[in-house]
């Protein structure tokens, strides 16, 4: 896990976060609070507000985007929000593919790289913006490292 980023979850844990993608997308969003960082197990807990339903983030789906993001650095990756992710261009696809990798006898992965993206993006590693999709022609949300 990225020492900065693991720094900032513990530092923000209980904390009520808004998710940036409801400003910059003017998308509806729910209110979350990190209530969880577990270090030997590796893997944080987010709690909505408003369903106060809690969704396991394990350490290796921030690396795995980490990794896309770093890979495609200088430009806009497309998030992918499905929970079938079928654009291998996208973050969730990446997230999906290492989870079947991880979890061969699950049929559908949870979706989270919008969850992934709004934390990297609160802890100041990557920000938001757009990117077309070349097939659909479609503008999507966009994650890219700064810096």
């Amino acid at each position: 896990m990225d020492e900065s980023l693991l720094k900032w979850l513990k530092s923000n844990r209980s904390q009520s976060l808004d998710s940036p993608r409801g400003t910059i997308f003017k998308t509806k969003t729910q209110r979350f609070k990190i209530i969880r960082v577990n270090e030997v197990k590796q893997f944080i807990e987010i709690e909505f507000s408003k369903q106060f339903t809690v969704l396991r983030l394990e350490f290796w789906r921030f690396e795995t985007a980490l990794e896309v993001l770093r890979r495609n650095r200088g430009r806009w990756t497309r998030l992918g929000t499905r929970f079938y992710a079928d654009d291998p261009d996208t973050i969730e696809w990446q997230i999906q593919k290492k989870a079947k990798e991880i979890y061969p006898d699950r049929h559908v992965d949870l979706k989270s790289a919008p969850h992934i993206c709004d934390i990297l993006v609160l802890a100041g590693i990557a920000e938001y913006g757009r990117s077309v999709n070349p097939i659909t022609k479609r503008e999507n949300q966009a994650a890219k490292l700064i810096a």
